[in-house]
């Protein structure tokens, strides 16, 4: 699959980041197959990735945003949800342990 070639291309992404932010202990996602879950949580680091390269141009060399996004603290795992599949993004890897399976919605 090639890469995308526009920071737009990652508006799903960049929500699901968001929420997992805003959420006490992060946010999940599902997916009926596991391929799109890969896929999902790939694109997640893209964004990321994308958006520390875009700070980089953006920022100062002495401004601390320049190596830095708001995403950093997060950790994406893909996890089994019976038939499904979860994508997970915790800022406490410890959080995920024992959490409720929802569809789409914050750790519990």
């Amino acid at each position: 699959m090639p890469a995308a070639k526009s920071d737009y291309a990652f508006p799903d992404c960049r929500e699901f980041m968001n929420k997992a932010i805003a959420s006490e202990k992060g946010w999940r996602v599902r997916f009926e197959k596991h391929g799109p879950a890969v896929n999902f949580r790939m694109r997640c680091y893209t964004a990321r990735r994308r958006e520390l390269t875009f700070n980089k141009k953006f920022y100062g060399e002495e401004d601390l945003a320049r190596d830095r996004t708001v995403w950093d603290g997060l950790v994406f795992l893909i996890k089994e949800a019976g038939a499904e599949w979860e994508v997970i993004a915790v800022k406490d890897g410890a959080a995920m342990l024992g959490a409720q399976v929802t569809w789409e919605g914050p750790l519990e």
